[in-house]
């Protein structure tokens, strides 16, 4: 998780933007989230029988989205 934050922070700075204070927070979740499905439709086909190794490793806390409506004319511009 903390790998993924710093490398995306870093990939802000080398193209010269500052980066946002959250900025690879939601990338991590994302990760952690992917690799935790994963393991776990691994052990549903019988692939392994070990426990989730992501149990228990926390999230970052995530805003969500804004309630934001796009209307056609919106899209078209």
């Amino acid at each position: 998780m903390d790998w993924r934050v710093k490398d995306a922070r870093a990939r802000v700075v080398r193209l010269g933007r500052t980066p946002e204070p959250k900025t690879g927070q939601v990338r991590a979740n994302r990760e952690k989230e992917l690799f935790s499905h994963i393991w776990n439709k691994a052990r549903t086909w019988g692939y392994t029988a070990w426990p989730n190794p992501s149990t228990g490793i926390a999230s970052f806390n995530e805003d969500g989205r804004k309630g934001i409506y796009f209307y056609d004319t919106m899209f078209d511009r």
